[in-house]
């Protein structure tokens, strides 16, 4: 997995003229940890999964994974860290998943992570979208995707060397969503993995729009409501993080 080294530090996280789901703008800190320079393709999940899910109408080595429900991209995450034999950051105990603190296996980001990474961490130029005011030159997005995916890494990256953390897929987060304000990063998961029950389960966050969306959903400090931990829909994808 080709990640990027990410030095913490801190910034102001979210946006005054968003959704007001995107305020207030608050001071975050974090540290150093390394995130996914590409969505997690369907090579990269066949290699672990042997298969691909069988929703996925648009297949390519190079596509990014999509069809897979929030769940299944925490087990991706723990079979990749087996694969590299790497201590594990989740476990899960029947319908448990619980963090554990310090391991350096993959995760998926937190939110926070996820915002400084794509607005180029310590590297910011201040972009409006992950690495230029112009999102023709960095995400697949309504007007030049023709409603469907691309091959990860054909725009251009942004400051820290990351590619389409706006548009091509959403990318799941590890937090609830919620206002900014509160402890959102419970470690703690309970869930059945079973659709019915699914919808009782606080919504998760995802980021970076996708390429059905409009131009607005690309943006940086853009949030939106996962509202079903087993839902999949193939503008749904995710990336790798680690701590270090």
């Amino acid at each position: 997995m080709e990640m990027v080294c990410v030095e913490g530090g801190s910034f102001l996280m979210g946006s005054e003229s968003g959704d007001l789901d995107e305020q207030p703008l608050h001071g975050e800190f974090l540290e150093n940890f390394e995130i996914g320079k590409y969505q997690v393709t369907q090579s990269q999940w066949l290699k672990l999964f042997k298969s691909l899910p069988h929703m996925i109408y648009n297949r390519g080595a190079d596509l990014p994974i999509t069809e897979v429900s929030w769940y299944e991209a925490i087990n991706f995450c723990i079979a990749l860290s087996v694969s590299e034999g790497l201590e594990l950051y989740y476990s899960i105990n029947k319908f448990n998943v619980n963090c554990n603190e310090g391991s350096k296996g993959y995760r998926l980001p937190s939110e926070a992570e996820w915002e400084f990474a794509a607005r180029g961490g310590l590297e910011s130029k201040g972009y409006l979208y992950s690495g230029s005011n112009r999102l023709d030159d960095v995400a697949w997005y309504v007007s030049n995707s023709g409603q469907q995916l691309h091959s990860v890494g054909q725009k251009e990256p942004n400051e820290l060397g990351l590619f389409d953390m706006s548009g091509n897929v959403y990318e799941y987060c590890w937090d609830e969503y919620g206002p900014y304000g509160r402890d959102r990063q419970r470690k703690t998961v309970i869930d059945s993995d079973v659709q019915a029950k699914s919808h009782k389960l606080p919504p998760r966050v995802m980021r970076g729009g996708n390429c059905y969306g409009l131009p607005y959903r690309q943006r940086n400090t853009s949030r939106y409501k996962y509202r079903y931990v087993g839902f999949r829909h193939d503008f749904i994808g995710f990336r790798v993080a680690r701590s270090l």
